[in-house]
């Protein structure tokens, strides 16, 4: 399906798309979008993830989704910084996004603000603000992503 995508006109095709280095066909999507002219954003959820990234081989990743899914929220930085650290030491390169769902989330955010990297945030991460309180819409959750990763609440 994603071969096809290469006889889109360049408008119709996606600017990036996200492969997951631990699912089944990570090497193959992952040539069939470049072959598409499709940047690609590589999803890294452990250190072993990162380490398979790095024996990939081909470098040249949009961006670098370091992704902490299924921890306690304790957990979530020193899982995230381990991705992070092993990245840089295997020589991993390109811009590195931070995002957790459900526990993970809001300590992802404040993190990824104390290190100026990117996140991103939406309903289907996370229902609940990081007091706790439920949110309504995607926009309320932004905003809230934004005060966070600011520093200032």
């Amino acid at each position: 399906m994603v071969d096809g995508w290469a006889a889109l006109p360049e408008p119709q095709r996606p600017d990036f798309a996200s492969a997951n280095v631990n699912e089944p066909g990570f090497a193959q999507l992952v040539s069939a979008l470049r072959g598409a002219g499709i940047a690609v954003e590589a999803g890294a959820w452990s250190v072993a993830d990162a380490e398979a990234l790095a024996g990939a081989g081909t470098g040249g990743w949009e961006r670098i989704l370091v992704e902490v899914i299924g921890e306690p929220a304790a957990r979530a930085v020193p899982v995230a910084d381990a991705i992070l650290a092993r990245l840089d030491a295997v020589g991993v390169t390109g811009q590195r996004l931070l995002h957790g769902e459900g526990a993970t989330c809001w300590p992802l955010v404040a993190h990824a603000g104390r290190l100026g990297l990117a996140t991103r945030i939406g309903l289907e991460d996370t229902t609940m603000g990081p007091d706790g309180g439920p949110v309504t819409d995607n926009a309320a959750l932004v905003q809230l992503a934004l005060t966070v990763w600011r520093g200032e609440r």
